[in-house]
């Protein structure tokens, strides 16, 4: 008899796999629901060997690094006796679509198959641009068609994204509201505060080195810092965030809420010709700048729930600097008349390519941040002076791999 989650091999009768966890229909008795709080361990659960009050987790259980603070941990005793150890279930498939089969993390030639598909991605994509560009050349056309070729990647973007967070959604009002509120801000203090920081570097430097200053401090900072301040004051402490890849798809949705309306501004003003060439290079550079914030997003959010506060606020830090960086080099080859432009194109599409692998292979890997454990303290509440009741939420790497 097998897991049906993970493969691991179980004993007959059992409810519940010893390796990861997952509750196990095979008897009448199955429907019936983990134990509560108060509640003696079953004996089908003490022969997989559940914890009881008293005994530490279980080596199988404790795969991945021990946090700082949570070395040799005990289950607590409850108001009502002994307080089990309860399995974690994803409240999404066990398996998500693109990691089941030859797409599996740990398939033969998985990320070579990843590595081609995006490669034909970005070929076809490059092959689109080069037709439209002779289609529509020289065409200066501002009105609803351009407008609507202009939210094309927008919205191919946001569907490619939402669907590689397959192990639990997000509330979709999340997603619009950060989406929205950025966009508002872009037209509003980010694009003052841009053309005022210009106007001040330009009227002291000039050349390349003004181009420098202001591609990365007056464009890049302003603009990331902008995305940052509205994803961290959104999402921050919201219920929803807590998944790694959550991260990723609230700090990708921001950026294109800001690569939208900022290119809707750009259509008006330059027409068709423009539109055709964003599609396949701005609005995706802001998605990646995105993506790289995310990544570092989430691990400074999964970080502060294992209650190491000083790597989170470094992850923090590099979360901003990270997509800064990118968005500047970015900036200054676009804009620059000493950089070529096949140069520039290797560049985008290089860096386009690179970082959608890698947020695929981080979809696969997606991990929970907080994990349930009954009669444990979550070091990260300590710190704040917090003390959970019976139980509290923690982050222990490597327990819901396969939960």
């Amino acid at each position: 008899m097998f897991c049906t989650n993970c493969g691991a091999k179980i004993q007959e009768g059992a409810r519940f796999c010893s390796s990861c966890g997952t509750r196990l229909n095979t008897s009448p008795a199955g429907q019936q629901g983990a134990p509560r709080t108060g509640q003696q361990v079953p004996p089908q659960m003490q022969q997989q060997g559940a914890p009881r009050m008293g005994q530490q987790i279980p080596p199988q259980m404790q795969r991945g690094p021990v946090p700082q603070g949570m070395q040799g941990m005990h289950m607590a005793q409850g108001p009502n006796g002994t307080i089990p150890y309860t399995p974690v279930y994803r409240t999404g498939p066990s398996v998500p679509w693109h990691s089941r089969g030859k797409n599996a993390p740990d398939a033969p030639g998985a990320k070579g198959r990843t590595i081609l598909f995006i490669a034909l991605l970005f070929i076809a994509q490059l092959v689109l641009y080069f037709i439209l560009v002779a289609i529509f050349s020289g065409d200066d056309s501002n009105g609803l068609f351009a407008q609507i070729i202009g939210l094309i990647p927008t919205v191919l973007l946001i569907i490619f994204l939402y669907r590689l967070d397959a192990v639990e959604k997000e509330p979709r009002g999340l997603l619009i509201k950060l989406f929205v509120i950025e966009a508002i801000v872009a037209v509003t203090v980010v694009s003052v505060t841009e053309w005022l920081l210009c106007s001040l570097v330009e009227s002291i430097f000039s050349g390349v080195l003004m181009e420098l200053i202001e591609n990365i401090l007056c464009v890049a900072l302003i603009e990331e810092l902008g995305k940052y301040l509205v994803l961290k004051a959104c999402t921050w402490k919201h219920k929803a965030f807590n998944y790694s890849f959550d991260g990723i798809l609230y700090a990708a949705i921001t950026a294109i809420g800001f690569a939208a309306i900022e290119n809707a501004i750009y259509i008006m003003d330059y027409g068709m010709e423009v539109a055709v060439a964003r599609v396949f290079t701005a609005v995706p550079g802001h998605c990646v700048d995105g993506i790289l914030m995310g990544i570092f997003y989430g691990r400074a959010k999964l970080y502060e729930a294992r209650g190491d506060v000083a790597k989170s606020k470094r992850f923090r830090r590099y979360c901003l600097l990270a997509p800064i960086v990118e968005h500047g080099i970015y900036d200054f080859m676009a804009g620059n008349a000493y950089v070529n432009g096949i140069l520039f194109s290797l560049y985008i599409f290089l860096m386009y390519a690179v970082v959608f692998v890698l947020v695929w292979r981080l979809a696969q890997k997606d991990e929970p941040i907080y994990i349930y454990r009954p009669g444990y303290v979550n070091p990260a509440f300590a710190m704040q002076g917090g003390m959970p009741g019976s139980g509290a939420s923690i982050a222990y790497p490597g327990i819901a791999k396969n939960e």
